[in-house]
């Protein structure tokens, strides 16, 4: 890999690749600036303007971003067809990878992820900016401890302002994508930060089920969508708490007034009960 000179007097770069999507790759480095800290740098090619746009729109949301659950920007690097990402590392994986290796959670650790979860869309939003591709694959562990369940959100290449008006672009991931998103009543009205709350409910569902809520061909999942149809009952079910299915009860409403928003989540009995103590360690990082 071909770095830029500065980036190469900062940074001792780990060859090996730790992660590969459709926009690039993702490196492993240590900062010499900064004792025993590891970042990440992905690479990324820009192969026309649209891509070129996108790297920058996702750079300046970044850069107003500044929350102790979401994946810090440090720096960038514009090369030309190039551009280099320096970000925040996570040494603990995603959730989706602690799913799949343990299965569904425990009320105990995915209550606490969603508080944080919370917490920065409530600060993102206050921004005016909303995620729109909120998953499992995007909450990030920060340390690599299996009872560590302090996260961040990475990955806000998607994320759209709405300072300016409603959000109208079906973007995301489908399986998480709010009714509203997928299928809008009316195209010019488009849709808000709500979008977020609807994904958060999904991460919930399979965080503690292990399954989606909803199932099928893509019509099929959406006419269950807009009928709020999804098992809460049954031999799991029956042994998580009421508090936590009405959360996800109150997430997965169709009616946007109806579904809880960001601070209304945060104030919600099942996640007051389980209290998140900050770790000033990453807060000073």
């Amino acid at each position: 890999m071909t770095l830029p000179n500065i980036t190469m007097t900062m940074y001792d770069i780990d060859m090996r690749e730790i992660g590969i999507g459709g926009y690039g790759k993702v490196f492993l480095a240590k900062d010499r600036m900064f004792k025993d800290r590891q970042v990440a740098i992905k690479k990324v090619v820009k192969i026309d303007e649209e891509r070129d746009s996108a790297f920058k729109k996702e750079v300046t949301i970044m850069k107003l971003l500044d929350h102790p659950n979401i994946c810090r920007l440090f720096e960038t690097y514009d090369q030309g067809r190039v551009m280099y990402f320096v970000i925040e590392f996570c040494e603990g994986g995603d959730l989706f990878d602690r799913f799949s290796n343990h299965g569904p959670l425990p009320e105990t650790v995915v209550a606490p992820i969603i508080k944080q979860v919370t917490s920065a869309l409530k600060y993102a939003h206050s921004k005016g900016i909303a995620h729109r591709d909120l998953k499992l694959e995007n909450i990030c562990f920060c340390e690599n401890s299996p009872s560590s369940t302090h996260v961040k959100v990475i990955d806000w290449g998607l994320a759209g302002s709405f300072e300016q008006g409603r959000m109208k672009s079906n973007v995301g991931t489908s399986t998480y994508s709010a009714p509203e998103v997928l299928d809008p009543e009316d195209e010019d009205d488009g849709y808000t930060c709500a979008c977020d709350l609807w994904s958060l409910g999904i991460v919930a569902y399979i965080a503690l089920s292990g399954k989606p809520p909803f199932w099928g061909s893509a019509k099929q999942q959406l006419a269950r969508m807009k009928a709020e149809y999804y098992p809460l009952s049954g031999a799991f079910w029956d042994s998580v708490s009421d508090t936590a299915k009405d959360l996800i009860r109150h997430l997965l409403k169709v009616d946007v007034q109806a579904r809880l928003s960001a601070d209304q989540v945060l104030h919600h009995p099942w996640l007051e009960q389980h209290k998140v103590e900050p770790d000033f360690r990453l807060l000073t990082q």
